[in-house]
């Protein structure tokens, strides 16, 4: 299902470039946030995939990077087990990367 998805998410609107590009073209038009919508909109892709693609591709091109970390910040079970240890008691991920950053 999730190829499936994917493969619609890029075939659509007529986009005539590749995923990178279009992710990136959406950071800078429209910021971070609305790249892991897009993202996270594809079905089995949560925070982690979505926050790992856009970190990548701010580290790839770090002048596109804004103020919006929490949406290049991915959280996994490790990342809860070490926040947990330095005082974020919170599971909820938005609050552990609100803590973290």
């Amino acid at each position: 299902m999730m190829v499936l998805d994917a493969l619609n998410f890029i075939s659509s609107d007529n986009r005539r470039m590749n995923f990178y590009f279009y992710l990136k073209d959406i950071i800078v038009k429209s910021g971070m946030k609305k790249a892991y919508e897009k993202l996270t909109n594809i079905y089995a892709i949560g925070d982690k995939i979505a926050a790992f693609t856009i970190r990548d591709i701010g580290m790839m091109n770090p002048d596109i990077i804004k103020d919006d970390y929490q949406f290049a910040f991915p959280v996994d079970i490790w990342v809860y087990k070490i926040a947990y240890k330095i005082g974020c008691k919170n599971k909820d991920i938005e609050k552990v990367k609100e803590c973290l950053i």
